[in-house]
């Protein structure tokens, strides 16, 4: 898989995440706008969240590769193997700006400091090296990264290092942002299989060395360190993998032992930061079901048809999270006399209810709620509901939520939710009526 596939894979899954949320949050909320905003954003948090626990994936394989490694057996021709040992070469090269003797160098002159960020003059080295690993002498012939700390230097001493550098040095003019030009260079430096690499690059041409930071990494002879790359029996070494994403190789300093401890603790951090993506997409669904409740969005849009699962979601907000806001209020009952807006469930089918009449027998009001195909009635004495009946069963009081419930000569409203048993009848209906 080439850099782009690898990368155009990555897009594919946000976009399909982003899809996925889109589709949730316009469930609850059936506005297009909202849901694509909503779901763009949720699905960065998960995208990251998933990158981390790639990496653990990623982690787990190498600890195996690494435990492997500190054993005497060949590798495999084309297995991706971890060669563990010191470094050696018939050559060697001297560090741009500590001018220490190394097989290999990176360096980074920038105007700020930290890892990764893109200097002002860049560069990297490599002279042919061999690992002196248990299973034998292992040729590096692919460009490698070097995953350890970077060291900073700024003495005198270090500029002028720097300075004589520069001007010995035929720079690779990059101005501006051209991405074509930088993929095109990476793609040069990853195909490279000879074990001989250097590149020098200048970003700026009007640049003052006195307000730059300098940096520098490097793998000096007799180093102990663990590569990890793509095997070549023929070749006796680790080559380009063209299924890698960024680097072929990637190049830690230390023992085998040291290695997998220092993964290990990696492992932890992206445990935790890869659940910690996940805490503000659930902050944000809670407060958003809390503030935004299910009622106001059947206000907004008639035409929502809520789940009996999304019903439950909102039941279980209204009683656990809702009553920490206690300055949210309730929702104003906007319908016209006779009018009802809910669903029940009965017989094994969903009925729409849209209408709803009042009767009085004595001290009692019977609400009948009618849809085409089935009807409940719920009988209230007073401000009290007292029974609801639903296809011929009567439920008791205490097993139905009432809400927003006022009942006067002149009209009867509220909100009456019943979730029965699985399979059972179910209820939920906004209404207002006439005595």
């Amino acid at each position: 898989m080439s850099l782009l596939k690898s990368c155009l894979r990555w897009i594919l899954l946000y976009l399909f995440i982003a899809a996925i949320f889109s589709a949730l949050v316009y469930i609850r909320f059936p506005n297009v706008r909202v849901a694509l905003i909503g779901g763009g954003a949720s699905a960065v948090f998960v995208w990251f969240t998933l990158g981390y626990f790639n990496s653990l994936r990623e982690r787990k394989a190498e600890k195996r590769m690494i435990r492997r490694g500190m054993s005497m057996d060949r590798p495999e021709d084309g297995e991706k193997i971890a060669a563990i040992g010191p470094v050696r070469s018939m050559e060697s090269l001297e560090a741009p700006i500590s001018k220490r003797p190394c097989l290999a160098y990176e360096y980074n002159m920038s105007t700020a400091r930290g890892e990764g960020t893109a200097g002002i003059f860049t560069g990297f080295a490599l002279v042919p090296l061999m690992i002196e690993s248990p299973r034998g002498s292992i040729r590096l012939l692919a460009a490698p990264e070097l995953d350890y700390p970077e060291e900073y230097f700024g003495g005198p001493r270090h500029r002028t290092n720097a300075r004589e550098y520069i001007e010995r040095t035929t720079f690779q003019k990059h101005e501006g942002l051209d991405i074509r030009r930088e993929v095109t260079h990476m793609k040069t430096v990853m195909a490279d299989d000879d074990g001989r690499i250097r590149y020098d690059i200048q970003r700026d041409r009007n640049v003052d060395l006195a307000t730059l930071d300098f940096s520098e990494k490097i793998l000096a002879p007799g180093e102990h360190v663990v590569a990890i790359g793509r095997y070549s029996a023929a070749r006796g070494g680790l080559v380009p993998d063209p299924t890698a994403l960024l680097h072929p190789v990637k190049m830690v300093k230390g023992n085998g032992e040291e290695v997998v401890r220092k993964l290990k603790g990696k492992d932890r951090t992206d445990r935790v930061m890869g659940c910690g993506c996940l805490v503000p997409v659930l902050i944000a669904a809670i407060i958003g079901l809390t503030i935004v409740p299910l009622e106001a969005i059947e206000q907004m849009f008639p035409q929502k048809d809520p789940s009996w699962t999304e019903v439950r979601v909102e039941q279980w907000v209204r009683r656990t999270v809702r009553p920490y806001f206690k300055d949210l209020g309730d929702v104003a009952i906007e319908l016209q006399p006779g009018q009802a807006r809910g669903k029940l469930f009965v017989d094994g089918a969903n009925v729409p209810l849209t209408t709803c009449a009042a009767r009085r027998d004595g001290g009692w009001l019977d609400v009948t709620f009618r849809g085409e195909g089935g009807a409940a009635t719920a009988r209230f004495l007073g401000n009290r509901l007292e029974s609801l009946q639903i296809g011929g069963r009567t439920i008791a009081s205490a097993d139905v939520e009432v809400e927003q419930l006022r009942v006067s000569d002149e009209e009867a409203l509220g909100r009456i939710t019943y979730l029965g048993p699985r399979g059972g009848p179910h209820l939920r209906v906004t209404f207002r009526c006439t005595p």
